[in-house]
């Protein structure tokens, strides 16, 4: 009788195998212990700097050390995470940290610095410290915003000293910033905020193959029969991430799940080769991974890419552009009680979209530097799979 492979496949739901791994282990290992020193001895400031070139492994890398450093730190420090490209303002910004400290302090009518010394004498009565993440801090240096964001970085770090009070607040900052964006805005600051604020840098690097491989031995452990997948598989599976996905650990368990399943359809007891070379053409955008991917999107980003979904089924071709999807659009504002957005806030937040989800939708500009040009948009899934669970998002069963 067939035992077949997969013996408890719930253990691959959700993010707890990735959490739970060694995963940049020696990396984040450094910055935690970094962070347990710089609060028990009461140090005024310090900051890590995290530069990326893929936003996905940057996420995967930040959950894990966002949910160590909750583990290890909290009886030391309120953790506060804000999303810079989800703020777009400097003030807007800073009123989600004072919040996220205390949430009756006064925030009318105040300035920037004003705000934050409200937050650091918040925090010498609670008599603890503040490690603040700013995740992808390069939207915040645009435009009119730059000189803002600029002296944001420069009164973080001098907040202690600004306010000249004998009992220290420890502060410590974590920012993530894209790689070529970093470049940009480190060679327009001004000497004073550089050395004040950048304490440390550190690149993130892919995983490495025996990262990975020990992390699919994980899942292999857990997930499948005792005996059915071999070294030789999980390290196929892990170079072909590197090369072709940046190592991103997701798409790993995806590849060795979907093998286990071709080789479960096949009735092989064992994942071989084959199986592997067979899943690699099929795993791309999975049902499966949707819902985690539309995660970050705020209700009316999924009211919008609802209307992108719903014109490609109409259309029936591979893309739509801007002009197709606003009649529905605006009806399906009019529906989820959303304020329908005009056109140049339209393309913003499709863009948005598609820069969020890489991957998942791609946003193409037609004719350009031409009259006439139009935005077309790619979604690479299933679409009556994404409509329902966009949907189930918003709420309609």
């Amino acid at each position: 009788m067939y035992s077949g492979i997969l013996i408890n496949s719930e253990v691959l739901k959700g993010d707890s195998i990735i959490l739970e791994s060694s995963l940049w282990n020696d990396m984040i290992s450094e910055i935690v212990s970094d962070l347990e020193s710089f609060f028990s001895n009461g140090e005024m400031f310090n900051s890590w700097s995290i530069v990326y070139e893929a936003r996905n492994l940057k996420n995967i890398f930040l959950r894990i050390l966002l949910d160590k450093t909750k583990k290890n730190l909290a009886d030391k420090a309120i953790i506060i995470y804000i999303n810079c490209r989800r703020r777009k303002r400097v003030y807007n910004a800073v009123l989600d940290i004072v919040r996220g400290v205390n949430k009756s302090l006064p925030t009318r009518g105040l300035s920037l610095e004003e705000l934050l010394e409200e937050m650091m004498n918040s925090l010498r009565r609670i008599k603890k410290g503040l490690l603040l993440y700013l995740d992808e801090l390069e939207e915040l240096f645009f435009e009119e915003e730059f000189d803002k964001a600029k002296n944001l970085l420069y009164v973080l770090s001098r907040m202690n000293e600004k306010i000249g009070k004998p009992q220290v607040v420890s502060l410590a900052v974590i920012t993530t910033i894209h790689a070529k964006a970093f470049s940009k805005i480190f060679t327009k600051i001004d000497g004073s905020t550089k050395a004040s604020f950048f304490r440390k840098e550190i690149f993130l690097r892919a995983p490495t193959p025996t990262e990975l491989v020990n992390l699919l031995r994980e899942v292999a452990e857990r997930a499948f029969r005792k005996y059915s997948v071999t070294e030789e598989v999980l390290e196929r599976i892990a170079h072909w991430v590197i090369d072709k996905y940046e190592g991103d650990p997701k798409k790993a368990i995806d590849l060795l799940l979907e093998a286990a399943i071709i080789a479960e359809k096949l009735r092989d007891d064992t994942i071989e080769l084959k199986h592997v070379n067979l899943a690699t053409k099929t795993v791309d955008i999975r049902t499966k991974d949707i819902d985690y991917i539309l995660q970050p999107l705020s209700r009316h980003l999924l009211v919008l890419l609802l209307a992108i979904v719903r014109t490609l089924l109409i259309k029936r071709r591979e893309f739509v552009t801007r002009v197709e999807i606003e009649p529905i659009y605006r009806d399906l504002c009019e529906k989820f009680g959303e304020r329908p957005r005009r056109t140049t806030q339209l393309l913003r937040y499709i863009k948005e979209i598609g820069k969020e989800l890489e991957g998942l939708m791609r946003v193409e500009v037609s004719g350009k530097d031409q009259r006439g040009r139009s935005t077309r948009i790619y979604v690479n899934a299933p679409l009556r799979d994404l409509e329902r669970i966009i949907l189930k998002k918003l709420g309609v069963s």
